[in-house]
């Protein structure tokens, strides 16, 4: 996703979740997310946020940070996994 140039006025994770060009895409990687860790879209959203901010782009390296992240476990409290 960092290949994209941000040509809006938010910031990279802005243009990712509010620009049209960008949303539908973002939520298609979310869901992946979701299935794959069987979390909710809190978390989900979480890690892909975790990912993009900090320039990560090893994804089980992210899987694994997100065992300690406290924020991700916050995210978990919030509720059970929602099916679209």
């Amino acid at each position: 996703m960092d290949e994209k140039a941000n040509d809006t006025v938010y910031r990279r994770w802005g243009m990712y979740t509010h620009d049209p060009r960008y949303k539908e895409y973002t939520a298609e990687i979310v869901k992946m997310i979701m299935d794959d860790m069987k979390i909710n879209v809190d978390q989900a959203y979480y890690m892909l946020y975790y990912m993009v901010s900090n320039g990560i782009t090893d994804y089980e390296r992210a899987k694994a940070d997100m065992i300690v992240d406290e924020k991700f476990e916050i995210y978990k409290r919030k509720g059970k996994r929602e099916v679209y």
